[in-house]
């Protein structure tokens, strides 16, 4: 019986039934879903957002190695050929004087450094999660506000001004952001119980990467 720590990524496992969903439909939750997929395992997934890939939300965004790695294991070669390969990174301070940075060539023994455009990484994971045969859902404006652990039922789960009806899972992951709600719901906010030490810091200036 494999498990899913030492299986490789596109092979399916032989497991009992799995119920499993996300919270965050963004690049970690549709990432996290199409490796459940290739390995045999349904994932709900569920994001607050009325809608992914929008045009009032593109950016440009950075894939370091392990990122180009992962996707490519994924089977996601394909889309990572039309992106920007990138050689150095420079750190500049508020008074535009270059602070430090990083040859990128040189660093990215797993893989090249990338840059392309969120949309286009979100519309091509998407393309490839739909490709699931389970039934798995992702469902947009459908965020979550409470989480209760069961003993027998597993994890249950309401959503959102009755946007649905409550559901039950054995695993929920959150893939919510930096304000993550199921971490919130779970563990108590940033600064509070378990989350005490996590502090924010703010960037010294600016990056360019090139």
């Amino acid at each position: 019986r494999r498990t899913l720590s030492n299986s490789p990524l596109n092979q399916p496992l032989a497991m009992a039934p799995c119920r499993v969903m996300v919270c965050g439909a963004g690049f970690a939750g549709l990432t996290f879903r199409l490796a459940m997929q290739r390995l045999g395992v349904g994932c709900d997934v569920f994001d607050l957002a009325p809608a992914l890939a929008r045009a009032d939300t593109d950016e440009g965004i950075v894939l370091p190695s392990n990122a180009t790695k992962i996707l490519s294991d994924l089977g996601m070669s394909h889309t990572l050929r039309g992106a920007t390969k990138l050689e150095t990174w420079d750190i500049f301070g508020s008074d535009d004087k270059r602070i430090g940075g990083a040859d990128l060539a040189a660093v990215s023994a797993e893989g090249d450094f990338l840059s392309l455009r969120s949309t286009e990484l979100i519309k091509a994971l998407l393309k490839e999660c739909s490709r699931d045969a389970s039934g798995a859902a992702i469902r947009m404006a459908a965020g979550v506000v409470g989480i209760e652990v069961n003993a027998a039922e597993g994890v249950n789960v309401n959503f959102k001004g009755g946007s649905l009806p409550p559901r039950s899972y054995d695993v929920v992951v959150g893939a919510d952001g930096v304000g993550s709600k199921v971490r919130e719901l779970g563990w108590g906010a940033v600064g509070q119980g378990h989350n005490a030490g996590i502090v924010s810091a703010r960037f010294p200036g600016w990056g360019a990467w090139s």
